[in-house]
């Protein structure tokens, strides 16, 4: 049973048609009514999906709740939390300003609950300061061993994020593809997708910038299907909270009006009865009647020349008020703290603000323009963080590591070889087949438009990632894009069981493979590889927050307490903090008499980060900072002396055992 109003239009060629005609009372009652009958007849099994996301999602939190139970405070999450404190006790957002607030804001509100320690004796601003590192540092201090049920709370406040994301990618999946199917098939390649749970677990902001990126183009593509003011304040209230997560998603206020102006491009003339939104069902498939140009019904008097226009520009203005939305949600969260700031008031850092040649000298190369009085509608340490990061990606100042090669600058393939080794190959090989499934067939579920509010701001991220080539440490920098990647698998449960012999088994036995793959190394995410490289051997491909983020410290303690017979226990590992101050069983490596060596006694065993092995001369943690060490002696001495050592568990940790074992300093 369907509500709806029809009328017959006659041409004059004799030839009449029957359209849906859009009067706004009538079609808001006949939505409510067919919304009703749909519930109504579709209730057991509609209440079977339901329970049976419940039941997926529960998982998902219990997987992120006990995996962050299980992992040391990475390199940046110590300056994370303590930067989110200040925000609550001080108003002020100096601290980590290169990433808006909001993440680390929901991060420490369980830890102000407790009892914590906070030291703020080395905050400090100016220019491109980064005094977030030295304040995450004196926390870790502060707080000591304690610290680490800190970062307990603080990543489970987090959880809800990733939820968020996986809900509405399924339900993002299951709309555009209109399949049920589809949608469990991306609510299930989300959750277990290893790099989203490892990034998920952490207060850092790259697992809710994925959610809330999927969160903002689900809405924003269901404002374009039916544009109207409440689903243009969702849009922009979604963009908004898009935009505190990460800058990454800064490419979305370029990109949105671009797909408004290419989506109104594309509509067809065809009248299409946008309603029939129902799924797995017949009438899934939208109802278009071989209508005559638009001409044609204006000519009948039945839809008004005024009609098109006004939609177009109704719609225009709806997008300028999903843009001042998110505009003043950031404002929002930020107190509109330096709201309204002239340019001219701006000490930047970076070339691309100041105009000097070299990155890190003070200017600003407004002043002298016409801009110089423009007053930004945005809040000062926003635009602020937005220029020390453009500053990093000018000139970082750290080599970059990729399969076997330490440079000075990056490469632009980094992202994508990465994306390669780290996304199991289970999820690879389905992209495939949908690749080539799509070459056989002419009836997709999707159309093109539609697809390209999902892929157009993903594959953005990734071309915009790979252009910066100053460094390449970190690879989470695109997985809000392997998020909507996610989505974009979903239809596999659609267009492969239409187009390819035994399309069902293969694409479940496919899902299952890459679930299985995700909880053979779980919970040790961080550090999966996939059977292209081997498990074991990622650290001879990339390395930064791919590999070893300072995450395994715990697994060290548990190693140390299990072994009593070593009564000293030498740890060489490379954190942004101090990381004896969490670890207190450990202790660094002696100097020998001439000052040159360092010695593993007789009693005692050194514990050290594979990463050194790779020959990288980044600093290690050390109880009075941090402590450059000659990691090419040390790959030698392990590698090519005939020393044997052994992983710690599942870690990235491993152990050497011998009193003959020396480094040089």
């Amino acid at each position: 049973m369907r509500f709806s109003k029809y009328k017959t239009i006659q041409f004059s060629g004799g030839e009449s048609i029957s359209t849906t005609v859009r009067l706004p009372i009538w079609s808001s009652l006949a939505s409510i009514g067919n919304a009703i009958a749909q519930s109504v007849s579709t209730w057991p099994g509609d209440r079977l999906r339901k329970i049976a996301v419940c039941v997926l999602l529960t998982t998902q939190a219990g997987l992120l709740a006990y995996s962050a139970t299980r992992h040391s405070p990475t390199h940046l999450e110590p300056a994370f939390l303590a930067s989110g404190i200040s925000h609550w006790q001080f108003g002020r957002f100096e601290l980590y300003r290169v990433n808006p607030p909001l993440v680390r804001m929901v991060a420490a509100l369980p830890v102000l609950a407790v009892d914590c320690k906070t030291d703020w004796s080395r905050f400090y601003d100016g220019p491109g300061s980064r005094a977030e590192f030295p304040v995450g540092e004196d926390f870790i201090e502060a707080n000591g061993p304690a610290s680490i049920s800190l970062f307990y709370y603080a990543r489970w406040a987090c959880i809800p994020f990733n939820l968020i994301g996986a809900y509405f990618a399924y339900c993002w999946a299951m709309e555009l593809y209109r399949s049920v199917a589809a949608g469990f098939m991306t609510l299930v390649l989300y959750i277990f997708e290893p790099n989203l749970l490892a990034h998920g677990e952490l207060i850092t902001p790259d697992g809710a910038c994925t959610a809330f990126g999927i969160l903002a183009g689900y809405t924003f593509w269901r404002w374009l299907k039916q544009p109207t003011w409440v689903r243009a304040i969702l849009a922009g209230a979604s963009l908004g909270i898009a935009e505190l997560s990460k800058t990454s998603w800064l490419i979305l206020f370029g990109l949105w009006p671009l797909l408004w102006g290419l989506w109104r491009w594309m509509e067809s003339p065809t009248i299409t009865d946008r309603q029939s939104d129902s799924i797995d069902s017949p009438e899934s498939t939208p109802r278009v009647s071989t209508a005559p140009p638009r001409s044609a019904l204006v000519k009948t008097g039945v839809v008004p020349s005024q009609c098109f226009l006004g939609h177009s520009h109704s719609s225009f203005f709806q997008l300028a008020g999903i843009l001042l939305i998110a505009i003043y949600i950031i404002n929002l969260c930020y107190l509109f703290d330096g709201f309204g700031t002239p340019l001219k008031d701006f000490q930047f850092v970076s070339k691309t603000f100041t105009g000097n040649g070299v990155s890190g000298m003070e200017g600003n190369r407004f002043r002298s323009t016409c801009l110089a009085d423009l007053c930004i509608p945005l809040p000062k340490q926003y635009i602020l963080g937005i220029d020390s990061q453009n500053k990093d990606l000018e000139h970082y100042g750290e080599p970059s590591y990729l399969r076997g090669e330490w440079k000075n600058g990056g490469w632009w393939y980094y992202y994508i070889y990465g994306l390669l080794i780290k996304v199991p190959c289970a999820t690879w090989i389905l992209l495939a087949l949908i690749v080539l499934a799509r070459q056989t067939t002419t009836s997709l579920t999707a159309s093109v438009n539609d697809e390209l509010i999902l892929l157009v701001p993903a594959i953005t991220l990734i071309v915009v990632a790979s252009s910066q080539t100053a460094f390449n440490i970190h690879l989470r920098y695109v997985f809000p894009s392997l998020g909507m990647a996610m989505v974009f698998l979903g239809q596999a449960a659609v267009l492969v069981p239409r187009q390819l012999p035994f399309g069902i088994l293969l694409t479940n036995s496919l899902v299952g493979l890459s679930v299985a793959s995700t909880l053979v190394t779980y919970p040790h995410h961080l550090a999966y590889f996939n059977s292209f490289v081997g498990r074991h051997a990622g650290n001879r491909h990339i390395l930064g927050s791919s590999f070893d983020w300072g995450q395994d410290l715990i697994d060290v303690a548990v190693w140390a307490s299990n072994h009593p017979e070593y009564r000293r226990i030498n740890l060489l590992c490379q954190t942004r903090y101090n990381a004896f101050d969490i670890t207190p069983m450990a202790s660094f490596p002696e100097a020998g008499a001439d000052g040159k060596l360092l010695y593993i006694p007789h009693d005692g065993v050194l514990v050290f980060s594979e990463s050194l092995l790779i020959g990288n001369s980044w600093p290690v943690a050390h109880p009075s900072g941090y402590h450059k060490l000659n990691a090419s002696d040390l790959h030698d001495a392990v590698n090519h002396s005939g020393i044997r050592f052994e992983r710690v568990g599942a870690s990235t940790y491993a152990v050497v055992q011998s009193s003959r074992f020396a480094v040089k300093r």
